[in-house]
């Protein structure tokens, strides 16, 4: 709520483009955090990677679903290639979950990278 209040300005009323602009704010404050943990173990070019395999992803998602993923995009994307040849998939998932990226819950994800 507070991203949403940052938005409020001069406004009298709360529109569905503030929350869309708090919503970004968010998510780009939440990767940002997520971010520093995976500099632990994994590169740029691997963080980017780990980002567009788990951004827009559906949710509940299965094993499976996630590797046919990483398949399709490391068609198109040499940084997932690499990233692919590299790790171990349930070691990704572990690292993922550790850092808050996935979850057991079902829920949607929150990352929504909006263009302007």
């Amino acid at each position: 709520m507070n991203h949403v209040l940052r938005q409020l300005n001069q406004e009298t009323s709360f529109t569905q483009e503030m929350f869309d602009r708090a919503l970004k704010d968010y998510s780009s404050a939440s990767w940002t955090e997520i971010v520093e943990g995976l500099n632990l173990k994994y590169s740029g070019d691997e963080i980017k990677a780990l980002k567009l395999i788990f951004t827009n992803i559906e949710v509940p998602f299965t094993y499976q679903y996630i590797s046919k993923r990483i398949d399709k995009l490391s068609e198109a994307d040499d940084r997932v290639s690499k990233f692919k040849e590299k790790y171990n998939l349930r070691k990704v998932f572990d690292d993922m979950f550790e850092v808050g990226v996935i979850g057991n819950t079902g829920q949607r994800m929150i990352f929504k990278f909006l263009k302007d």
